[in-house]
């Protein structure tokens, strides 16, 4: 896993001169900007903290006409990191032209929600109001926060969960991946709103870090994949003991996040787009557990596609589920 996203060769963006590890989730972590040409990174870790400090230059520039029609050939040829797009040009780029071999981050984001068709690996960089986009420390900053942090929780997110699952998959490595997601969490936003609704997801990733805390391993590992959806990396012997202590942390408290009447009811009553009353029972966590063990995972999108369908037959079970793959290779006993 990187902290930091690594130039494939020299171009006109700058890049860190290497790449620093995240500590284990849980642990602590922090980036610290001291200077408009430099930027330290603090990585505290089983009791020590490791200051890298790095120093960003623009080494070079190029300039060549370029419009929607030009740009693949242009990211083809130059290969970039970024691409630093105006809004009222992105509606006319195509996604095939941004996916190519490796999809590229944006600046800045055209709208708050995804186009249609973006690859999933795909980033928009959300550049602060005045700042200049071109400026290293700017860039590197927020792709760093964008790429490895959640900004509700502050757990890994999903490009640093992918880089971490693809790294244990190429070297064959047995472990689980447990997909957590929320029940009954729509009808928490409508009834409470999105403030409480963040809440709620902030409780989910405490629970996450609690159960690897009291049941996990070292080289396990949180992330937010955006929502309420969650991911554990954790052993083989570990998964179910995590999977079964995030459900007991997470049900413990979560009555607490609800309105006295609404507690003792059980259950929330909101009205839905016809203005018919509809009933949603206390939140509750379902997680999917995907092993390695069994069975030949090609890479993250396979994996990721196994747990969902896994997840939603979870979710069709009441309550806060515990659901492990059973499903073996072909040939396999």
């Amino acid at each position: 896993m990187i902290f930091a996203a690594p130039a494939r060769r020299t171009s006109s963006l700058p890049c860190l001169s290497e790449a620093a590890r995240p500590p284990k989730a849980g642990a602590g972590w922090g980036l610290l900007v001291r200077s408009e040409s430099e930027l330290t990174i603090l990585v505290v870790q089983q009791g020590r903290g490791r200051l890298s400090r790095y120093r960003l230059t623009l080494e070079r520039e190029a300039e060549a006409p370029a419009d929607a029609k030009r740009l693949a050939d242009l990211i083809s040829h130059w290969a970039p990191d970024l691409l630093a797009i105006p809004a009222a040009d992105f509606e006319r780029v195509s996604a095939e032209t941004l996916a190519g071999p490796h999809p590229l981050p944006l600046i800045p984001a055209p709208s708050p929600s995804r186009k249609a068709g973006w690859p999933l690996a795909t980033v928009c960089l959300v550049i602060p109001p005045g700042a200049d986009p071109t400026d290293p420390r700017v860039l590197v900053e927020r792709l760093a926060h964008a790429l490895l942090v959640s900004p509700t929780t502050g757990l890994l997110g999903t490009w640093a969960l992918r880089q971490e699952v693809e790294r244990r998959l190429s070297l064959s490595d047995k472990f689980c991946f447990l997909y957590a997601d929320l029940d009954n969490f729509k009808g928490y936003n409508d009834r409470y709103g999105f403030d409480r609704g963040d809440r709620m997801i902030r409780h989910l990733a405490d629970s996450c870090l609690a159960a690897l805390a009291q049941a996990g391993h070292d080289s396990d590992l949180a992330a937010h994949m955006g929502g309420d959806d969650f991911a554990l990396l954790t052993t083989l012997e570990t998964a179910r003991p995590v999977g079964e202590r995030l459900i007991a942390e997470f049900d413990r408290a979560v009555p607490a996040l609800y309105d006295p009447e609404d507690r003792e009811r059980g259950c929330i009553e909101v009205k839905d787009r016809r203005g018919n009353p509809v009933r949603y029972p206390l939140a509750s966590v379902s997680i999917a557990a995907v092993s390695t063990e069994s069975r030949t995972i090609a890479g993250f999108p396979q994996l990721t596609a196994i747990a969902a369908d896994l997840k939603a037959y979870a979710k069709s079970q009441p309550g806060s589920v515990y659901v492990a793959d059973r499903r073996r290779d072909e040939g396999e006993g």
